[in-house]
């Protein structure tokens, strides 16, 4: 009795293409086709690595034929598919794909699909046809949901497109948006979006009010806004979310940067009563945009009768840093009869306060939810990722490994998400190898490894060495050797992935030293963080290039966020994204990512410093706001020091000074003169002794003039004092003496 081997099936695969491959097996005589079969689940691991060795998706294609085609079985089939070829199947393949996996029968077509749902190889819009093709119902399943990654998730007749999209909406944080790396394809892929939705429109009219409150919902269940907001944009929906005021209202304190902004603008657009306009007042008003603070103002003059809160957020902004909106104040609190209150000048110059306080950790939810978290999120940033690990650590100390790895699995079963530690998660508690098939970036693999080694040893280890405490992506070197002696004490080898995590969460130049406790493969904790410390860390700076390892999946999780928050002081990867935003004209992403970065950055160094000066010389004022906040929170906290600030500015004059100056006043005038102050000394003397005065030198000279007389530090500026004794009667000349006059 003949049985094929790996080589018979491979050597069929070279004879054959896809589109005759099934007709090649089915003219297979009785023998052949039972040898066939019985080699196929012993060939089946090598032919699988071969296709993955060869890279070729058409093999990858021939070798799930063949197993459809020889009556195998659907975890056969399941396995034979990796998501690296599958989701680069063309339309004419897949339908040769569905239309063999239909002629198994619908009992084996439900059994298959009860599988694939849990698998990121199978899309939903294929599954979805499949399940169509054989006439079997759509079960309510995340795994079936609308996907816009997919152009066959786009709207289009005939697919129930408006059942799976408010399907998708109930879902928690499963609603996505179309996405791009170029700002002009995500414009032109938005434009093909709406034509499709007239289309659709056309032939299958929508229930808009339904659509609407979905998305309403949507908005204020989930994580990440920005899906709910872009799909009420594509939907033009704005008009209809007048009996959604209230909801809208709450979720104001929730939302930041674009989100609020465009929550704020949409409800200024709707009909608002007094009390309605109160609620919006009270929150945009103390918001750093200046446009919906004038637009707010205005809106409030027809408002009689302000409460009392109101009146005095209304008070406050008579300091504002805006001029406009100092005097739309003064005009409304006139017309309201409300005398301006007088408010002390806040102190310019001062010390830092210093790093914040240690907040201690808040209770922890419970294991299942943690887990059902990041079921239903694909992209949890990464202290939520460490918060999983340090619940499993606990959960499997109080009730050991095996009951972990079942509620891992009760709590996968039915579910999919693309995020790496899921997949180590599930591949763990199914007794698979946790990284198989796991091919990411540097700092993902970082990640995946270190919960796969985790997993590795449930129920023997202590907490984590790189696990974080709170909303910072760094540690303290003590913090570290205090949960280093807990390992020596439990007598277990502390895991070289995660020391490795924990190395990249400190900061070098902080003193402190850690116990020789012994590393698994040898070597100790001692030890490496003397090589570490010996390393010159800074050169590596902006060493490393983002980049996909091997096919990016359909869900793309969030590199630059991770990159920071696992390596807080090595920051090329963010600078290069920022940059790249920059130059496709993502403004609005640029900032709100370089704002980001400098938050969780420490220290800030010279590279991030001229990244954030570069984002603010391109961006409008109101994402300027961004980044002028954090870097004023960086110098307070003593993570920017003003030396590093000063060191960042081109020396070519390739910013534009008057974009710059702007910040310079927010942050001054916010009591970070002293961070600010070398800075505003650099460029001083650079436009002072230009050959040819640059655009923004008097503004620049004006503002030093005004703030060199709280500044208790004598300061040399002899190019500025050259300007200023040259005679001319221009006013950057004027603010020249003025700045001699000040500094004597």
């Amino acid at each position: 009795m003949s049985t094929w081997r790996a080589e018979r099936f491979t050597q069929l695969f070279d004879d054959a293409t896809w589109r005759d491959l099934p007709e090649r097996l089915a003219a297979l005589d009785d023998d052949e086709r039972a040898a066939a079969a019985r080699g196929l689940p012993k060939a089946l691991p090598t032919l699988r690595k071969a296709v993955d060795k060869a890279g070729r998706p058409d093999r990858g294609l021939g070798l799930l034929l063949a197993v459809i085609n020889l009556d195998g079985t659907v975890q056969q089939a399941i396995t034979s598919t990796s998501s690296w070829w599958f989701l680069r199947l063309s339309p004419e393949q897949l339908e040769l794909v569905r239309r063999e996996l239909a002629a198994r029968g619908k009992d084996w077509v439900a059994a298959f699909v009860e599988v694939a749902l849990d698998e990121v190889a199978f899309d939903p819009p294929f599954i979805r046809d499949l399940l169509a093709d054989v006439g079997l119902p759509q079960p309510h399943h995340p795994g079936l949901l609308i996907d816009p990654t997919f152009q066959a998730d786009w709207p289009s007749p005939g697919r129930a497109w408006e059942r799976n999209f408010l399907a998708t909406c109930s879902f928690l944080d499963l609603l996505t948006e179309p996405w791009s790396f170029f700002v002009e394809e995500r414009a032109e892929d938005h434009r093909r979006i709406r034509s499709r939705l007239e289309d659709l429109r056309q032939v299958e009219p929508l229930d808009d009010e339904a659509l609407a409150a979905a998305l309403v919902g949507a908005l204020g269940r989930d994580k990440d806004p920005r899906p709910a907001i872009t799909w009420l944009d594509l939907l033009d929906l704005g008009h209809l979310l007048g009996p959604h005021v209230d909801r809208l209202l709450t979720l104001l304190p929730q939302l930041s940067g674009a989100p609020a902004t465009w929550l704020r603008t949409t409800l200024l657009g709707l009909e608002l009563d007094d009390d309605q306009v109160s609620v919006l007042a009270l929150d945009t008003l103390v918001r750093r945009e200046k446009g919906p603070k004038l637009a707010v103002l205005e809106r409030l003059r027809s408002l009689s009768s302000p409460t009392a809160d109101l009146t005095g957020t209304v008070a406050a902004l008579l300091d504002d840093r805006s001029p406009d909106v100092q005097r739309a104040a003064k005009t409304l609190l006139e017309s309201w009869q409300e005398p301006a209150p007088t408010t002390p000048a806040p102190e310019l110059w001062r010390a830092p306060s210093g790093p914040p306080a240690v907040v201690a950790a808040a209770e922890s939810p419970e294991l299942p939810v943690l887990l059902q978290g990041l079921c239903a999120h694909p992209q949890p940033f990464p202290v939520e990722v460490d918060r999983v690990l340090d619940a499993l650590v606990a959960a499997a100390d109080d009730d050991g490994a095996e009951q972990v790895s079942a509620l891992v699995r009760q709590e996968f079963d039915g579910r999919r998400a693309g995020h790496p530690l899921w997949t180590v998660l599930d591949h763990w508690s199914r007794g698979r190898d946790p990284m198989a098939g796991v091919r990411l970036g540097p700092f993902q693999q970082v990640a995946a490894l270190r919960a796969a080694d985790v997993v590795a040893r449930l129920g023997r280890i202590p907490r984590l060495l790189s696990t974080t405490h709170a909303d910072r992506p760094w540690l303290e070197v003590s913090e570290v050797a205090a949960r280093a002696r807990d390992w020596a004490e439990a007598g277990e080898p502390l895991i070289r992935s995660d020391v490795a995590v924990a190395l990249s969460r400190l900061d070098p130049r902080e003193p402190g030293e850690c116990p020789a406790v012994p590393l698994d493969g040898g070597g100790s904790l001692a030890d490496a963080v003397a090589l570490w410390r010996a390393d010159g860390w800074e050169a590596a700076e902006r060493s490393l290039v983002p980049e996909w390892a091997g096919y990016a999946p359909p869900t793309h999780f969030g590199f630059e966020g991770e990159a920071v928050w696992l390596c807080p002081a090595r920051l090329g990867p963010v600078i290069r994204r920022i940059e790249a935003d920059l130059g496709q004209d993502r403004t609005g992403e640029a900032a709100e990512r370089c704002a980001r970065a400098v938050d969780l950055a420490r220290p800030i160094t010279v590279a991030l410093a001229g990244c954030a000066l570069q984002v603010a010389a391109a961006v409008p004022t109101g994402l300027r706001e961004l980044v002028a906040a954090a870097l004023f929170t960086a110098w307070d906290e003593e993570r920017l020091d003003g030396a590093s600030l000063a060191a960042a500015w081109p020396r070519d004059g390739s910013l534009p000074v008057a974009r710059i100056v702007w910040l310079l006043t927010r942050i001054a005038d916010e009591g970070g003169l002293a961070g600010v102050w070398p800075l505003m000394a650099v460029m001083a003397e650079q436009v002072a002794g230009a050959d040819r005065l640059p655009p923004g030198t008097a503004p620049l000279l004006e503002l030093v003039a005004r703030l060199a007389p709280s500044v208790p530090e004598p300061t040399e500026l002899p190019k500025v004092t050259a300007l200023a004794a040259s005679g001319a009667r221009s006013k950057s000349a004027a603010a020249a003496r003025a700045i001699v006059k000040a500094l004597r």
